[in-house]
């Protein structure tokens, strides 16, 4: 490893980390244990079975995942690193058309679904509506 620069923003604690190689290879590192946040480990392999799923797939947007680590209280992931920014808060229009324009390609490209017992995106509360500010989103 010749550096490791640390991604400050993400939703959730932990270690969030751009590694690059002395052959300049780059990977995105995350990882959190439960005394950092009990919820999160779980958060965390959800998206790795998710990430496993896509794997069988060669789709746009998303990264390889090259490696786990699950002790039962720390959970990390090494991934492709690719290119991109952590959007403002609140979210620029374009920024939330890239992403919302970028979950309908992947639902097409998706069907069936590699994860059938994934848990449903389109369900969401009154209290997670909220949350989106984006016009598009309301009206989920």
């Amino acid at each position: 490893m010749v550096s490791a620069a640390t991604q400050q923003g993400g939703f959730s604690p932990g270690v969030a980390a751009r590694l690059v190689t002395s052959t300049g290879r780059r990977a995105f590192l995350k990882a959190v244990g439960s005394s950092l946040n009990p919820d999160t480990p779980t958060l965390f392999r959800n998206e790795i079975a998710a990430m496993q799923g896509l794997a069988a797939h060669s789709l746009p947007h998303t990264p390889f995942l090259y490696d786990v680590y699950d002790d039962g209280d720390w959970v990390g992931m090494l991934m492709e690193d690719i290119d991109g920014y952590l959007p403002p808060h609140p979210w620029h229009p374009q920024d939330a058309t890239r992403v919302l324009d970028a979950l309908e390609e992947l639902t097409a490209a998706l069907q069936p679904s590699p994860w059938p017992d994934a848990p449903v995106a389109a369900v969401c509360t009154a209290t997670c509506k909220a949350q989106w500010t984006c016009r598009r989103c309301r009206t989920m």
